[in-house]
């Protein structure tokens, strides 16, 4: 569910806004805001591909330690089942609220 809405976030974010729709904007307010809120997708989604790489990392750390230990120990066949719950709720809020922003966003600019 998480990476669904992750690519879905890079599609919208690679797609943006480009000059072209700008110059096609009254200026103002809305121009300004824009501009801003494009700024902020590369950096949500920056962070977002910071913390996919984190999470595969500390997966495949969590693999190779569950080989060192002897098999009759483990509980579960799979070493972390929830290994995308470590992705933390407020991540993927800021996802959310980026994404009804932009909403607003391109709602204001029609």
């Amino acid at each position: 569910m998480l990476t669904e809405q992750l690519e879905n976030f890079r599609r919208v974010s690679k797609i943006g806004i480009s000059g072209g729709a700008l110059a096609l904007l009254r200026p103002g307010k809305i121009h300004e805001l824009i501009l801003n809120y494009n700024g902020f997708l590369e950096q949500v989604d920056e962070h977002t591909q910071y913390l996919e790489i984190n999470v595969a990392g500390f997966r495949k750390l969590l693999k190779r330690h569950e080989k060192q230990v002897p098999h009759m120990f483990h509980p579960s066949k799979t070493p972390c089942l929830g290994f995308h719950k470590l992705v933390t709720k407020s991540s993927r809020q800021i996802v959310e609220i980026t994404n009804m922003l932009g909403q607003i966003i391109s709602w204001a600019a029609q």
